[in-house]
């Protein structure tokens, strides 16, 4: 491997591909990327029972948290912005561009138009709803768009090096020259020196790029967090909301505690992940477009928007509450019943009547334990007011898996026009690793932004 490069990009997510997608579009060749994980092909989770793989493939590789996702794509520049104005509306013709590159690799899936009426099933609740544009691939799709995007990019003279730690940067001065990478599979290590460097390290690569920004003088501001659960029913149980629109949105508070659904799979699966730089192990949702592929199960998650109204620190928070779930099982995942859960009693019984797809969560445990008990009232109320419009969905066929942790990073101080950190030159921060995103799209989108500033200062030299 060469030790110089005009720019080093660390992490294989959205955000670094789709950055160095547009380098290579303006002439900027000499591109390194550094991934932790491994090439999207070589991605697979085995499963296990102890879910404790050195590299947890659902988090980590080619294609970044979001590689296994199941493809929800939203063309909004308010959305995957944690509801905050980040993007300036000059930037709407680049969904286009990031839509057209997603549709290349991995196909056009299904398009879902907003839906402007209130479902009238859910008249009489204390639901409010939303939807908004959105492309569906797939995890099928994810995966193709991954490989295929990743290959074109290697073409266009893109270096990648999987295994690939980085432990440090480089400073000379107030300025960024390069970074310190260890390789697990040489085990060597090695420094790189670059023009530019763009930290594109998403959800897992949180803990380590914000003690790394602490060293080098970059003061992270503190937002809000999520924590989360995911729910499973049966397939006709959420038919008629899936058909009302695939990624509905239905929100409510409980005192200074906001809820809302979000990531939802018909036909899809429960996954674990490993968050073993948070310690924390999780649950997440994925579905695919292959009929031969779905199950009979639909599952959705529930978010709880923790604040700083709330607690001085909702990152710490957050995490707290997580890793206490984990602990009733032994640092695995719970499920319980959802009829069970809002009675705040354990469940013995989660076969779900064929509705469970996750068998690597314990039960036996009661999540409410482990929850502030304003926390499990929201989540609560929540499933009983939706319960009033869709039966089964609180019930002993219904199942509540948990955590499902969101651990939005501390804001890091970037110039949203750049995407560069303030104070320190040559150093972009891009993707949910900034603190400020949470989507495949927006994530892209701010990759793509810091590309073309990039481009524009070698242009201007």
């Amino acid at each position: 491997m060469e030790n110089r490069y005009e720019v080093v990009i660390i992490g294989a997510g959205p955000a670094g591909m789709f950055a160095a997608d547009e380098l290579v579009k303006g002439g900027v060749n000499d591109v390194l990327i550094l991934e932790m994980g491994k090439d999207m092909e070589r991605r697979r989770c085995p499963e296990t029972q102890a879910c404790n793989c050195v590299v947890c493939d659902i988090l980590e590789g080619e294609g970044g948290a979001g590689g296994f996702s199941d493809g929800k794509k939203t063309y909004s520049l308010g959305r995957g912005t944690q509801m905050e104005e980040i993007f300036n509306p000059k930037y709407e013709p680049i969904l286009k561009e990031i839509d057209d590159i997603i549709t290349h690799y991995g196909g056009e899936g299904k398009v879902f138009e907003p839906v402007n009426e209130y479902p009238e099933e859910f008249e009489g609740t204390k639901l409010e709803f939303g939807s908004y544009p959105l492309r569906h691939i797939g995890s099928d799709g994810v995966r193709n768009l991954i490989i295929g995007h990743m290959k074109y990019l290697n073409e266009q003279g893109v270096t990648t090096s999987t295994r690939s730690e980085v432990k440090d940067l480089i400073l000379d001065g107030d300025r960024i020259v390069g970074v310190e990478m260890y390789d697990h599979i040489t085990r060597k290590s090695e420094d790189i020196y670059a023009d530019q460097v763009v930290i594109a390290s998403g959800l897992q690569g949180s803990p380590w790029f914000e003690e790394v920004l602490e060293d080098i003088g970059v003061e992270l501001g503190v937002g809000h967090a999520g924590m989360g659960v995911r729910i499973e029913a049966r397939y006709e149980t959420l038919k008629d909301i899936f058909s009302r629109f695939y990624d509905f949105k239905l929100m409510s508070t409980h005192g200074k505690l906001s809820f809302r659904s979000f990531c939802c799979n018909q036909r899809g699966y429960v996954v674990n992940e490993n968050h073993k730089t948070l310690g924390v192990r999780n649950v997440n949702g994925h579905s695919y477009l292959s009929e031969e592929m779905r199950s009979d199960s639909s599952n959705f998650a529930i978010i709880c928007k923790v604040g700083t109204d709330y607690t001085d620190n909702p990152q710490e928070f957050v995490r707290g509450v997580a890793r206490g779930i984990n602990a009733l099982a032994e640092g695995h995942p719970v499920v319980q019943t959802t009829e069970d859960f809002v009675n705040h009693v354990a469940s013995d019984d989660v076969s779900g009547g064929g509705t469970r797809t996750n068998f690597q969560a314990r039960s036996g445990k009661d999540i409410a334990e482990a929850m502030p008990n304003d926390m499990w009232r929201g989540f609560s109320e929540f499933l009983i007011e939706m319960d009033k419009a869709l039966p089964g969905v609180v019930g002993k066929e219904s199942l509540i898996y948990a955590p499902e942790v969101k651990y939005y990073g501390r804001k890091v101080p970037v110039d949203f026009d750049t995407w560069k950190v303030k104070g320190k030159e040559g150093l972009y921060v891009v993707g949910n690793a900034t603190g400020y995103l949470d989507s495949f799209v927006s994530a892209a989108l701010s990759g793509m932004i810091a590309a073309k500033n990039i481009i524009s200062e070698k242009e201007n030299e």
